[in-house]
């Protein structure tokens, strides 16, 4: 009696357990009291196992973009299983919830509406459920199933998972694109299993390229839990056809699923639960085992896009471009090849017009089916014939070859392009040879250059740019001919002439008072007039030419009798801060000049915007007779003797401010030009030669101003020599101060 009750009260258990199944089921669906949100942050939804999970993947590459999807859970790279969006991502914010009428809808954050389930007015659904089976379903307030993810499957079946006619999957666009893709696995209405190439824009389908061959039969694709995939009759259990023809492992050790990969291969893969090492999925099977061959539709682009050829390498399908050609999409080479030449346009000065600029590329086992205008056969047609007839044919981009004597012409674009060892077809691409595209970009860019210079001329745009220019010209102009009458002393013309009674003073004035500060004269401007000391050489020539003091309030033309000028008068104009080394004389003397031999020095005078320096000994000039000249000077003492000698030499510096303009200067040497040696004959020591140390090169302090814009002294000594001044300037000198120069 207590053994059947006992057993009583066990069977009651077991009972109870059975009917609260449901109920536990329930605690694990999903309320849409809150929405989940497209970010990193949101929490997916998993089944009860968590082997599989429902919520948004950030898309690689776009940070801002997710797809509402499913995935395995476990499996490092969470591999996606299903899709709601993959032609439309959604943005960041965008959020997924349930709509009063019970559709399960996704939303951007603008409210556009991205994807939704199909509204039944029967019964509505309440809460939803991501099972362990992969399957994402809406229940109702029964908890029955109103939609299913099973039954809108993207481009994965999983174990469990059966397809009624009509059911199609379709590929993606690469293997981290999802949006649809060019490939298709339809469960036709004939009960006829097939895989299509489609249309990108139309989705329209090309020939097919596989087939199970299970015609006018009411039939299901099933994807079993034990792993195994088959078509059965829909109302029965027979099988027509196995696609899993092989052994498979226990369910319990791993995962499975079956895709129409983007390269449109329909492969069945595992993936081992137990395995450490190599973690990846394994193909189990897959149709067609080779794609490149398999499609031959004389329509459409083939296994890969156009002016590309397939090839099959480890079981993996490669798209690659000929020689000549590159990627149009280098992020996708299913899209094709484009030419990295001008298309053969058949004009008279096209490459393609001229055989001489033409070569081919050649590829072994290579062929362009379905795409060729034009067929040669014979035993005459050779290799060499059949690349000469497509040289002379200006719309032949390519011939195919085999050993039959057979040569097709083929036109753009190249479509189903293959390569393989069981392709025994020579493919010859024409090109252009690289100097022919050269001189053929070179020609164009000369003829673009032509139409853009003739467009500019003949707008409003030439003439506008015409007259900035010629404001800009005018401005530019105007300010440097008021920079030149600043500079120049010749101010209202190019020549001015001076009078007998002109004083130095007055035209020296002229130079000092125009033009801005900031010029090569500014030292000698903070100076009085009276306090400067003023030189001119009596000839142009000749390192010893004697110098003659001038005065400034004596009239100038006096002061240059007995003077050679070339074109203009150069002076030399010495600061009050500068200390001599020898005395003035004025008292009229014969000299008789020659040459002092002393040793040339190497060291130089520094000097403020010049170079100091000892110019070398010339001869004097010997084109006049009479070598005796005069010469005003002061009387100076026998008995002071040579100033400058080697015990003597000094360094003198002078405080550099804005009052009192810095001056170094250093004096060496063996000997002074201006303390000839008391021995040597003709020469008088109370003679007096100018020291060329103390003098500075700085020669040119107009040089940017016509010659003839100097003084012309009544027409008399301006031009008269016919000497070229231009070659007589030195250029502009650095912002220190001057301490000795020169003013022509």
């Amino acid at each position: 009696m207590v053994m059947g009750i006992s057993a009583l009260l066990h069977l009651s258990l077991l009972l109870l357990l059975v009917l609260l199944l449901p109920i536990v089921a329930l605690t694990a669906n999903i309320n849409f009291e809150t929405p989940i949100l497209a970010s990193e942050d949101s929490s997916p939804w998993r089944s009860p196992s968590g082997e599989f999970a429902f919520g948004f993947r950030k898309l690689d590459g776009n940070p801002d973009h997710f797809l509402l999807a499913i995935w395995f859970e476990n499996v490092p790279n969470k591999t996606i299983v299903w899709s709601a969006n993959g032609n439309d991502p959604a943005r960041r914010g965008s959020e997924v919830k349930l709509t009063n009428n019970g559709a399960l809808v996704l939303k951007d954050p603008q409210g556009k509406e991205l994807w939704k389930t199909p509204e039944d007015n029967n019964s509505k659904s309440s809460s939803a459920a991501m099972r362990d089976d992969g399957n994402f379903v809406l229940l109702d307030g029964n908890s029955k199933s109103i939609w299913e993810s099973f039954k809108e499957p993207t481009d994965t079946i999983l174990p469990g998972q059966i397809l009624d006619m009509p059911s199609d999957l379709t590929s993606r666009r690469t293997p981290d694109n999802y949006s649809d893709g060019r490939f298709q696995l339809r469960l036709q209405r004939d009960g006829n299993l097939v895989l299509y190439p489609i249309s990108e824009s139309t989705e329209s389908l090309y020939g097919a390229y596989w087939a199970s061959g299970t015609v006018n039969t009411k039939s299901q694709l099933v994807f079993d839990k034990a792993g195994y995939i088959y078509m059965k009759e829909a109302e029965g259990t027979k099988r027509i056809f196995d696609l899993t023809n092989v052994d498979m492992s226990p369910m319990q050790n791993f995962y499975h699923l079956a895709r129409i990969d983007y390269d449109g291969v329909f492969r069945q893969y595992s993936y081992s639960k137990e395995e450490k090492c190599n973690l990846s999925w394994k193909t189990v099977r897959k149709y067609p085992e080779d794609i490149c061959l398999a499609i031959t539709g004389d329509v459409g682009s083939g296994a890969c896009g156009y002016n590309s050829y397939c090839r099959q390498r480890n079981g993996e399908k490669k798209c690659l471009c000929p020689e000549n050609y590159s990627y149009v999409d280098s992020r996708d080479e299913e899209r094709g090849c484009k030419p990295n030449f001008p298309l053969p346009t058949c004009q008279e000065n096209g490459w393609e017009a001229n055989p001489k600029l033409v070569e081919f590329k050649r590829l072994n086992n290579t062929d362009w089916p379905f795409s060729d205008y034009d067929l040669q056969t014979g035993n005459a047609v050779t290799e060499q014939m059949c690349e000469q007839l497509c040289r002379e044919d200006c719309f032949c981009a390519a011939a195919i070859y085999n050993d039959n004597h057979y040569c097709w012409k083929k036109k753009y674009p190249l479509s189903n392009g293959r390569k393989s060892t069981s392709v025994n077809r020579i493919a010859l691409l024409k090109v252009p040879k690289d100097g022919a595209f050269r001189l053929f970009e070179e020609k164009k860019d000369q003829s673009t250059l032509i139409l853009i210079v003739s467009l500019l001329l003949g707008s409003s745009v030439f003439l506008n740019i015409f007259l900035i220019l010629a404001i800009f010209l005018a401005v530019y102009f105007s300010y440097h001919k008021w920079l030149l009458q600043s500079f120049s002393s010749v101010s209202g013309g190019n020549i001015r002439r001076v009078q007998e009674d002109t004083t130095l003073y007055s035209v020296i004035e002229k130079h000092l008072k125009h033009g801005p500060c900031n010029h090569q004269l500014r030292p000698f401007c903070e100076e009085q007039l009276d306090c400067l000391k003023f030189f001119i050489r009596k000839y142009p020539k000749g390192p010893k030419s004697p110098f003659r003091e001038l005065d400034l309030k004596s009239p100038i033309r006096q002061q240059l009798s007995n003077v050679v000028l070339l074109e203009y008068p150069i002076i030399y104009v010495f600061l009050p801060s500068h200390s001599y080394d020898f005395e003035v004389v004025k008292d009229c003397q014969p000299v008789t000049r020659r040459p002092m031999h002393s040793d040339p020095v190497s060291n130089v005078y520094e000097s403020h915007k010049g170079i100091a320096f000892r110019e070398e000994e010339i001869e004097e000039d010997v084109s006049t007779s009479d070598t005796r000249v005069l010469d005003l000077m002061k009387p100076v003492k026998s008995s002071q003797g040579p100033r400058n000698s080697n015990k003597d030499r000094m360094s003198e510096k002078v405080s550099n401010n804005t009052d009192s303009p810095s001056f170094t200067r250093t004096v060496a040497g063996n000997g002074s030009h201006s303390s000839p040696k008391a021995d040597e004959p003709g020469v008088s020591e109370d003679m007096f030669d100018f020291d060329q140390g103390l003098i500075d090169a700085y020669s040119n302090l107009f040089a940017e101003i016509n010659p003839d814009d100097f003084l012309d002294f009544e027409g008399i000594f301006a031009k008269e020599a016919g000497v070229d001044v231009s070659n007589m300037s030195g250029g502009y000198f650095g912002e220190e101060e001057l301490e000795e120069g020169e003013i022509a």
